[in-house]
């Protein structure tokens, strides 16, 4: 076999990063790359697509976030990069909390939710967190800055999240684009007893909070892209 043929049959076998979002499913499928917190996990809910974006199923009453695991096609499980863009059309209030989440070094599988979100708040600077695993333990403290500072997201900015958990502690570079080019904007790194060095993917998770005014269409994602960085 050709090296073209072979790359030809490695691009059939494993597609590229980015998931369809295209097509309307319910929950999030495509062609079963994703790994999702009702489906597969149990104790939480799964992520959806609708009219070209990405966002959660439903609201959250506990912990019971909307998370979802994108596989890439050359797993290098302790080095992920994550790309989304934001949709935050104007016009829209929450009225509590509403959150979209970027996850890297994540594991989803049945009553386990491992790895490390990225939590952007409607109108909150993000907040690194870190899952241990079961319904409701995380922390919030397990990842401290290094250099730069948190911010909050505007409609239609793309993030990067890059988590390299190749060393001794894992190190996270968030970097912005908000329609120049990417420019880093924040470093962290996790050297607490537990801290996660590898994932089975990265992906994203919506968390709303029940009330007349939310709205899981209204900031949710209009592009994700999961790549080995």
């Amino acid at each position: 076999m050709t090296i073209v043929r072979k790359y030809k049959r490695f691009l059939q076998e494993f597609p590229p990063f980015s998931p369809t979002l295209s097509v309307d499913e319910n929950p999030a499928l495509d062609n079963v790359r994703w790994l999702l917190g009702g489906k597969d996990g149990a104790s939480w809910q799964d992520v959806k697509t609708l009219n070209g974006r990405l966002q959660g199923v439903g609201s959250s009453s506990g912990f019971n976030d909307c998370i979802g695991v994108y596989r890439p096609r050359v797993l290098v499980p302790n080095k992920i990069q994550v790309d989304l863009t934001f949709y935050k059309p104007a016009g829209y209030t929450p009225g509590d909390t509403h959150e979209v989440e970027i996850l890297v070094l994540f594991t989803i599988s049945n009553g386990v939710a491992k790895g490390y979100e990225f939590d952007f708040g409607y109108s909150v600077d993000f907040q690194p967190i870190r899952w241990n695993g079961g319904s409701g333990d995380f922390n919030t403290t397990a990842v401290t800055t290094s250099t730069g500072a948190v911010f909050t997201p505007n409609d239609g900015d793309r993030v990067r999240v890059l988590a390299d958990g190749t060393g001794s502690s894992p190190v996270f570079t968030v970097s912005r684009d908000t329609g120049s080019g990417l420019v880093q904007a924040w470093t962290g790194t996790d050297t607490t007893a537990g801290k996660i060095l590898s994932g089975l993917g990265g992906g994203a998770g919506f968390f709303g909070r029940p009330n007349g005014a939310l709205d899981m269409s209204k900031y949710c994602c209009s592009a994700l892209t999961v790549d080995n960085a």
